[in-house]
C-alpha cells in the first residue's frame, strides 16, 4: 500500500525532506516518487534501513555522473525535473564535501527560479492589464489569472526558498 507524506519543499526547507526520507525508510517505507501535483511524497513498503539522503541538482543524470555517485556509495533513488534523490549508509562521505560546490549550485538554480519568477510576474502585470482595459467574459479573467498567478508561485517560492539557503550558507562560511 502506498504511502503518501506532505512534502516541506525542496527549495525551502531540503533537510526536513532528506530527513523525513531517512525516518521513512527506518520505518520500511522507501521513496518512490512524488504525487500528481507535486506537494506529497510517496513511499511502499520495504524492509526497515538505515539510511541517509542526500540532494543533488542535474538536469539530465546520465550512466556517467550515477557511476561517480555509486562508487562512492550513493544510489540514485529519484530523479525529479533537475533534482537528484540518493541514499546511502550513515556514515559514507557526503555528495558535497565542499561548500563551493554547493554554493554554486544553489546560485545556478536561484537565477533559473529567479528568471522564471521575473517571466510570469510580467505576464501576471499583463494579465492585469488586459483585465482593466477590456471587457473580457468572467472567466476569461478567471483563465488569465489561472496561467499566470499559479506558475509565478510556484517559481517565486524555490527562487526565496534558494536565496535565503544562500543566505544562511553565507552566514554560516562567517
Amino acid at each position: 500500500m502506498t504511502t503518501r507524506r506532505f512534502g516541506h519543499g525542496m527549495a525551502v526547507a531540503p533537510e526536513k525532506n532528506l530527513a523525513l526520507f531517512s525516518d521513512m525508510a527506518a520505518r520500511g517505507q522507501a521513496l518512490v516518487g512524488i504525487s500528481a501535483l507535486g506537494f506529497m511524497w510517496r513511499f511502499k513498503p520495504a524492509p526497515a534501513e538505515d539510511a541517509v539522503f542526500a540532494l543533488d541538482y542535474n538536469d539530465t543524470p546520465d550512466e556517467d555522473y550515477l557511476a561517480v555517485f555509486e562508487a562512492a556509495g550513493w544510489q540514485h533513488v529519484l530523479g525529479i525535473c533537475d533534482m537528484q534523490i540518493f541514499k546511502a549508509a550513515p556514515g559514507t562521505r557526503p555528495i558535497h564535501t565542499e561548500r563551493q560546490g554547493e554554493k554554486e549550485t544553489l546560485a545556478s538554480q536561484a537565477r533559473r527560479h529567479g528568471l522564471a519568477a521575473i517571466v510570469f510576474l510580467v505576464l501576471m502585470v499583463l494579465a492585469f492589464a488586459v483585465h482593466i482595459t477590456l471587457e473580457l467574459p468572467r472567466w476569461v479573467d478567471v483563465i488569465l489569472y489561472l496561467v499566470t498567478v499559479i506558475p509565478f508561485i510556484f517559481t517565486a517560492i524555490p527562487w526565496i526558498g534558494s536565496m535565503r539557503l544562500l543566505r544562511k550558507q553565507g552566514r554560516q562560511r562567517a
